[in-house]
């Protein structure tokens, strides 16, 4: 018997986003109060493990919205994405490079992470486009 037996698929994708995004994002915030290494490590382990939930919530959606084209709907939102890794990298770098703060970087990370899951659980819906 399934968990999910009555519930919206969009309800069911928010809630693996929010698992995943909010997940993460308490890792980081704790990662960045971590003073050895061992629990940095669980923590970080913890915060990418997390993100896995990722893949029953945001990465499928267009197969949902858009059966017919989910893989030139997919590839065109991992391009999009893709882009804004330049941005962070290069943000990351002067944010390193600048305060020598990984704490900092954590908490922006966090921050990126928590505003991201307000979005999608505003905006997302699984719901079929005609």
């Amino acid at each position: 018997m399934s968990f999910f037996v009555g519930y919206s698929l969009t309800c069911v994708r928010k809630f693996f986003n929010v698992l995943a995004q909010l997940g993460a994002a308490f890792s980081l915030i704790l990662l960045s109060h971590s003073e050895s290494f061992p629990p940095a490590l669980l923590l970080m382990t913890f915060a990418i493990g997390m993100t896995g939930f990722h893949n029953a919530g945001a990465m499928v959606m267009p197969q949902d919205i858009a059966p017919d084209y989910a893989g030139s709907v997919a590839g065109f939102s991992n391009t999009v994405s893709t882009f804004s890794v330049f941005g962070a990298i290069y943000f990351s770098g002067q944010v390193l490079t600048t305060s020598q703060s990984w704490p900092l970087y954590f908490n922006v990370v966090a921050g990126v992470c928590i505003i991201g899951c307000a979005v999608f659980t505003i905006f997302a819906s699984a719901k079929k486009i005609a």
